[in-house]
């Protein structure tokens, strides 16, 4: 088993170090700050091919999920907010419509790339090592409802949950990429403080903490991202893998040119649904 694989078995996320350079993430966030992208399949841009449409970038996903195959579904995203006040935050999950059971490998991953420093300023992710393991709760009325389904009517015994757990802002350098699964613990917008640039609160809590006490996103405006997503491809009859897909399939992302999209996913060992 390989070191990266391990290390997302145990914590839930790894980090690829140095993906991109310093001009590549000033080229990428000038393009994606200044191009109206709607729902668009952002792999038909040649900015974003030539810098992730490559075997080097499908073998991090692959290595990751232990597979020679991958399923794309158009689940990726360019995501340019104008404050970091304005990014969804909240301890949350990428799942949806899955079988609970935490005995058995999720085989889907986010991989997210910050177009800006997060390592030194604010606008970073949160996330809980190794609560890919147990069930997240967001909000309580939905929580009682699912614990209630999994535990008393169904009796899942691989329905798994925790009460409180340490969060992290992970050591992520400019350039760096992460890639979680999906049903790891993580927040958005994180905040760094001047008394300590390593400590990470609950963000309920960062919410209540006085501004003049937070380290500013690297730049005032526009918080950059790009997310991508992909399943293995290897597994026949997931059922999380086929709920997940059946619910992103039901929004359909414009595409010019979808037969030779297909085509050079397909000489990827990529299988592109749409």
């Amino acid at each position: 088993m390989s070191k990266i694989r391990e290390n997302y078995l145990k914590n839930g996320y790894v980090i690829k170090r140095n993906y991109l350079s310093t001009q590549d993430i000033n080229d990428l966030r000038n393009f994606c700050i200044n191009k109206k992208f709607e729902d668009k399949e952002i792999f038909e841009y040649e900015l974003i091919k030539k810098y992730f449409f490559n075997p080097n970038f499908f073998k991090i996903f692959k290595e990751i999920l232990n597979c020679e195959n991958l399923i794309y579904f158009s689940d990726s995203s360019i995501n340019v907010h104008k404050t970091i006040e304005k990014v969804p935050s909240g301890f949350h999950v990428d799942s949806r419509n899955e079988n609970y059971n935490f005995d058995e490998e999720y085989p889907i991953v986010r991989i997210g790339v910050y177009l800006e420093n997060i390592k030194d300023f604010s606008g970073g992710i949160k996330v809980k090592p190794g609560s890919h393991q147990y069930y997240c709760i967001t909000k309580i009325t939905q929580a009682i409802k699912t614990i209630y389904q999994e535990k008393i009517l169904k009796k899942n015994r691989n329905f798994k949950m925790k009460l409180f757990d340490k969060n992290i802002q992970p050591d992520l350098n400019l350039g760096d990429l992460i890639i979680w699964n999906m049903r790891l613990h993580h927040s958005g917008a994180s905040w760094r403080y001047k008394f300590n640039k390593l400590i990470s609160l609950h963000p309920i809590i960062d919410k209540l903490m006085p501004k003049f006490l937070k380290i500013p996103p690297q730049f005032k405006n526009n918080r950059t991202a790009i997310f991508f997503a992909f399943a293995n491809g290897d597994l026949k009859n997931n059922q999380n893998i086929d709920n997940y897909i059946a619910r992103k399939l039901a929004q359909k992302k414009k595409i010019n040119n979808i037969i030779e999209l297909k085509e050079n996913f397909a000489k990827n060992n990529v299988l592109f649904l749409n």
